[in-house]
């Protein structure tokens, strides 16, 4: 910048958290985060007024680190107008972007060919969160699977319980055991020791069954409550990238 160095108020569009305004309480103290990161040097001028968002720094630390070839390549980067980036904004963020991840050209996301369309640049527009890193044909497969599996763990429980339309003999045995315990039957014998164990053979076949019903609800649960938490997060992603496109 001509030896002149960077203000505090132009340093905004590059803070975590963007302010409402250049005049917010926050502003100064997260354009001064920046400055403390890259040991910024206050440079002389005319107005020392404190508090003052106008006053500026070098960063001579900085600058040394680029007297190679990204001298080159840093001067191209700021020869670029806004109208030399083409790419989407926060704006729009729907279901889709946000529950899988969009095909897309990896060159669409260099600096030198994009920028969100409110003519952000790309390297100041802060991306959604999203929740897997599947494709779409993948999402859709992961899905359908998981739909199977939970009506097939319902069905197949509900037709094995006793008076299902696949019962097997194992529920009936149940039921037998049972009822000879009510009766307080002193018989023993080898069929009802029988019994017994095809009884709790059925127990034990029911209960893993509604253990694997759990499981497969919770397949659908776990996502589900993530999915709560990232479409906070990602109001607070578009709050900021709005505040900072007021910057540029």
């Amino acid at each position: 910048s001509g030896g002149n160095g960077v203000s505090l108020r132009e340093l905004l569009p590059y803070v975590d958290n963007p302010p409402k305004s250049a005049d917010d309480a926050s502003a100064m103290g997260e354009a001064m985060k920046i400055v403390s990161y890259f040991s910024g040097k206050p440079v002389d001028c005319d107005d020392k007024g404190s508090g003052n968002m106008d006053a500026r720094f070098c960063f001579p630390e900085l600058m040394a680190e680029m007297n190679h070839d990204i001298n080159a390549t840093t001067q191209r980067l700021f020869s670029l107008g806004s109208s030399e980036f083409a790419a989407g904004s926060s704006s729009d963020m729907n279901m889709s972007s946000i529950l899988y991840k969009e095909d897309e050209d990896a060159s669409s996301y260099s600096i030198a060919s994009s920028s969100s369309s409110d003519g952000t640049p790309l390297y100041l527009y802060e991306r959604p969160f999203v929740l897997t890193e599947l494709s779409r044909q993948q999402f859709g497969q992961c899905v359908f699977l998981g739909l199977l599996n939970f009506v097939g763990v319902i069905w197949i429980q509900n037709a094995l319980s006793p008076g299902g339309l696949l019962q097997l003999p194992v529920a009936a045995a149940a039921a037998t055991a049972t009822a000879a315990a009510v009766s307080g039957s002193s018989r023993r014998s080898k069929r009802q020791g029988s019994d017994k164990i095809i009884a709790a053979a059925s127990f034990l076949i029911l209960g893993l069954f509604k253990i694997l019903r759990f499981y497969a609800g919770l397949f659908f649960a776990i996502p589900l409550g993530r999915l709560v938490i990232i479409w906070l997060r990602n109001y607070g992603v578009q709050r900021r990238n709005e505040r900072r496109q007021q910057f540029v």
